[in-house]
């Protein structure tokens, strides 16, 4: 059978055919890039929020960390040899911190302060000298440099146990106290950090970690009479390009060097206390778990949207039915069978669905970092993705035969088909309603489905199962008000020729316009209700987190300052006070300035039951001799006593307000005027006790308030930005879900319009010659044109204005339960979807005009004399 000529040509025949050859290669790449996203999509997440929840930790100690007294070079080796084949990890790295001591100029001038030798492995690469060059010596910061009136080549003099020591000042470097979150710097907060008063620690004397040791040329025995302090190696971990399959090897190297460690290292002592300690393992199991939960939460969606797609390029078959029925009748009368006839069908298919397929793969793998949550993918995703388009390649592949097989029969069986048809609309559609209110019901009072671990919470799948439900009871409720209105449209057909030609066609196929307006509404609903959901889910997420901490950026500061510079019209310092006591119950308490908090406080009235300015307004009174008046924010409360760090004054609680900035669902806040709080707390040395004073700021990112801060003279010890107050990766695969359900929406767009442009061209070759009859009794080209674009237009802008509804409406339904942590006030937001709304309706107008103008081409292009002759 395969030598036949029609068989053994096929491979070739569809590449004759550009318009059909087109056709299937866009479907099948589109299904391509259906079938690639799903895995790539679901890597792209798992890196992100690997990368996001490595990046807040320290390099060192996400990599591991030990400590080492052992020979230094001993050490190197065996860690070395660890994790010399595993590319997550850098090269180790050793830091050795001595013990302070005080130092001073050999000079005289200057001041004696205290600083503290520390050895670092690569440090030269890592800070800015200001004076002298690269060397052997010992580096002084700038601090130091400046305290002790000491520069390049100057000899400094320290002391232990009343012994005097010198060292000689190799160059001066710039402070790295602002760099702590820098991957090299992290590991030594707890030595470079800004201490709680403001105070700068004493300043960081670098050498090279081989000065520590006694052996050492340049410094002699003076490090060995120091001694040695405390030594840390550390595994410092390449996060950039970091992916979950990585880590896992990473983390498996962690847990089998202990091993490897005592296994190599003769000395018994090497390492004390536990191997390795390292935040890497729980990190992993903790992406693994939400990469679970994202999995489970977007498959089963993946797979309806795949089997869209295969029915799409299954269509096609029926397409190459079309535009091949003559040939086909030959085939037949030579003895061609509808099996025979679907394998040739499969022969043409193949090779143009492999170009399809193998186009969507890397349409989808060029797509992905823009809109997938991290550039990074993992090869093994990349590969798993060419097997499931295959997979789906092969599938469609079976669609097309199976349609081809189905259609062939019916043009080769001239049987008079049977009309009779079942009244199925009615009772599908209340199933469907049916199935939408029981779904609800499972659904209950959480949408969010949270593991025993209480890691991750991802999105229960039955709030995907809602959106189908609603869509098939919209699309038939519409669709059968439509059938019903048929009388109606038939009437509106005698206004003229163009409508009674689009109305005569709209009333001839009720199962058309069924699909139509599903094809239109399907998308649309999906579009809506998950951008409906990710812009509502991601507007809460930061208005939790600005009402967590107060503002954008929360700023401990130290003092009852004046917002500086560009911070003045944008700042606001609050004094807060964390577990006091209110009557008996502990609260917070945050004093407010009356003049500013609107300037640098989040607060927005949908979130209160009551305005800003009534609450500061209250607080801020006389008090009727009372000293202080507080609204309560989270609890009710009276007239009492408020007792902060052991001293108690009388206040006076005059209303209660829902939400308020700084709120914790944990326990009450009270909110007081800020100088009137500090009038009844403050000692005779104005000094608040128990109080801490925070620049609250909006509109300003933490790099900008730290710059002004620091030009002003500001002291401070750091800033918070609201973005990384809250356990973010929480909230990842709620978001993440209805992210990729956006993009599964866009790319069921592209089929729902492949299939309308599909649907057109075949539906007016089967016209053609009705067409060319009108055409003779007077129709005119654009009264045709007309009536194409009235019968598509309607039906479609009819099927997207049903999808704006099915898909609003549940997402309205669900939003309040899409709430991962509903402690955290305040509540979920509506943020709804009317820019796309409006931009899909204009992209259904479009796609209907090109549609009519294919539909008028085909027509155009029609022998009408053969035709003619054709219905003779």
């Amino acid at each position: 059978m395969f030598r036949t000529p029609p068989i053994r040509r096929a491979p070739r025949l569809l590449f004759k055919r550009p318009t059909v050859l087109i056709t299937v290669i866009g479907a099948t790449a589109i299904l391509g890039m259906v079938a690639a996203l799903t895995p790539l999509f679901l890597s792209s997440a798992s890196s992100a929020a690997l990368q996001q929840e490595l990046v807040g930790r320290c390099a060192a100690s996400f990599g591991g960390q030990t400590n080492n007294f052992a020979d230094n070079d001993s050490s190197r080796q065996v860690l070395s040899e660890i994790t010399a084949d595993d590319p997550a990890f850098l090269p180790p790295r050793l830091y050795l911190e001595g013990a302070l001591v005080n130092a001073a100029n050999s000079s005289g001038e200057g001041l004696t302060i205290p600083i503290r030798f520390t050895g670092r492995d690569e440090f030269r690469d890592h800070i800015e000298l200001i004076e002298g060059t690269h060397g052997p010596g010992a580096y002084i910061n700038d601090v130091a440099a400046r305290d002790l009136d000491a520069g390049p080549g100057d000899t400094i003099q320290y002391f232990i146990q009343g012994d005097v020591y010198e060292f000689e000042v190799q160059a001066v470097y710039k402070s790295v106290t602002d760099q702590i979150t820098d991957p090299y710097w992290c590991f030594l907060e707890n030595v470079l950090a800004v201490t709680a008063m403001g105070d700068l620690q004493p300043p960081l004397v670098l050498v090279d970690v081989d000065h520590f040791d006694e052996r050492s040329e340049v410094y002699g025995r003076v490090f060995a009479e120091y001694g040695r302090g405390i030594g840390t190696w550390e595994l410092p971990v390449k996060v950039d390009g970091l992916t979950v399959p990585g880590a896992i090897v990473a983390s498996a190297t962690l847990a089998a060097s202990q091993e490897d460690v005592h296994e190599q290292n003769e000395n018994p002592s090497f390492f004390q206390g536990p191997s390795i300690i390292s935040d890497l393992p729980l990190v992993t199991t903790r992406v693994q778990a939400l990469t679970a939960a994202l999995r489970s939460s977007i498959l089963p969606l993946a797979a309806v949207v795949l089997l869209a797609a295969v029915a799409l390029v299954g269509g096609a078959g029926s397409y190459w039915v079309d535009r091949r029925k003559l040939e086909l009748q030959y085939l037949s009368a030579l003895g061609a069978g509808p099996g025979t006839i679907a394998l040739k069908a499969v022969l043409e298919f193949l090779p143009a669905m492999a170009i399809g397929g193998t186009l969507g793969w890397v349409l989808a793998n060029l797509l992905i970092p823009g809109v997938g949550p991290s550039l990074d993918i993992d090869p093994s995703a990349r590969l798993t993705a060419i097997w499931v388009v295959a997979g789906a390649v092969f599938l469609s592949l079976l669609a097309v035969a199976a349609i081809v097989g189905l259609r062939s029969r019916g043009i080769l069986d001239h049987k008079p088909r049977s009309r009779h048809s079942l009244a199925w609309r009615i009772p599908v559609m209340v199933a469907a309603v049916i199935g939408a209110i029981l779904v609800r019901i499972e659904i209950g009072d959480s949408a969010v489905v949270t593991g025993e671990n209480q890691l991750v919470g991802s999105v229960d799948p039955m709030v995907l199962f809602l959106p189908l439900f609603t869509i098939i009871a919209a699309v038939l409720l519409v669709s059968e008000l439509v059938i019903r209105l048929f009388p109606a449209i038939r009437r509106l057909g005698s206004r003229g020729h163009a409508l009674y030609l689009a109305s005569r066609r709209i009333v001839s196929a009720p199962t058309l316009v069924i699909a139509l307006i599903a094809g239109a509404a399907l998308p649309v609903a999906t579009l809506i209700y998950a951008a409906s959901l990710t812009r509502s889910a991601t507007s809460t997420i930061d208005a939790k987190g600005r009402t967590f901490i107060g503002a954008d950026v929360a700023t401990p500061v130290f003092g009852l300052i004046e917002p500086p510079g560009a911070l003045a019209d944008s700042s606001t310092v609050v004094i807060k006070a964390e577990r006091a006591n209110l009557n008996g119950v502990v609260v917070d308490v945050i004093a407010v300035d009356y003049d500013t908090f609107a300037h640098g406080a989040f607060f927005e009235d949908e979130f209160a039951d009551i305005p800003l300015e009534t609450v500061l307004e209250a607080v801020h009174g006389d008090g009727d001799g009372a000293p202080l008046d507080g609204y309560i924010s989270n609890g009710t409360g009276e007239t009492g006593d408020l007792t902060i760090s052991g001293h108690t004054v009388p206040i006076r609680v005059v209303g209660e307000v829902d939400t308020f900035p700084g709120t914790r669902r944990t326990r009450p806040l009270v909110i007081v005027d800020r100088d009137r709080y500090f009038n009844a707390f403050a000692d005779e040395d104005g000094r608040l006790v128990g109080s801490r004073y925070l620049l609250w700021t909006v509109g300003r990112t933490p790099d900008e308030i730290e710059s002004e801060l620091q030009e002003a003279g500001v002291g401070f010890a750091f800033t918070t930005a609201a973005a990384t107050t809250l356990d973010q990766l929480r909230f990842k695969a709620l978001v993440w879900t209805f992210d990729f359900l956006e993009i599964y929406s866009a790319l069921a767009g592209l089929i729902a319009v492949g299939a309308v442009l599909l649907y057109v061209d075949t539906r007016q070759r089967a016209r053609n010659l009705s067409y060319a009859l009108a055409r003779r009794m007077g129709l005119t080209r654009q009264q045709h044109m007309v009536a194409g674009f009235a019968e598509i237009g309607s039906l479609t802008v009819l099927g997207i204005l049903t999808g704006l509804f099915a898909g609003r409406f549940p997402a309205r339904q669900l939003y309040q339960i899409l709430d991962a942590i509903p402690e955290t006030p305040p509540a979920p937001r509506w943020v709804g979807a009317f820019g796309l709304a409006v931009i899909t309706i204009a992209i259904g107008l479009v796609v209907a005009l090109v549609a009519t103008i294919l539909a008028q081409r085909t027509a155009d292009g029609a022998d009408t004399s053969e035709l003619l002759r054709h219905g003779e």
